[in-house]
């Protein structure tokens, strides 16, 4: 039992040691506005439509989303999820997607006027 435990804990030093995080997965979420009228870009569930996400015509943002092993059920071993981007302007929304990323991973998202085209990798 003393051997098992020490392995334990020998194991969980590497992890910590090589900067590696048990608990916690990252998605960046990278909003591109290629329209030619400024527009409010968000995520859905973290933000809605306010002047923090308002992006000029050739601008970009980026969100950041953590997802540690109690944003899920089961035994949090969650390889990837589903992020909702909006696009508005004057206080309406003008269309959204749903887009399934990778955790932890990258989507990189595009308005080009009337819709939102992305692709999401693993990092």
């Amino acid at each position: 039992m003393k051997t098992v435990m020490r392995s334990l804990v020998m194991l969980a030093l590497l992890f910590v040691l090589s900067g590696c995080d048990l608990l916690t997965r990252e998605v960046e979420v990278r909003m591109k506005n290629r329209s030619d009228d400024p527009v409010h870009l968000w995520v859905g569930g973290e933000e809605s439509i306010g002047p923090d996400n308002k992006v000029s015509s050739g601008g970009s943002r980026s969100v950041y989303l953590n997802f540690d092993s109690t944003s899920f059920t089961g035994d949090g071993d969650i390889s990837s999820t589903w992020i909702t981007v909006y696009a508005g302007r004057n206080g309406e929304v003008l269309t959204s997607d749903i887009f399934e990323v990778p955790i932890p991973g990258v989507l990189n998202v595009s308005f080009n006027g009337s819709t939102l085209s992305g692709s999401a990798e693993g990092r």
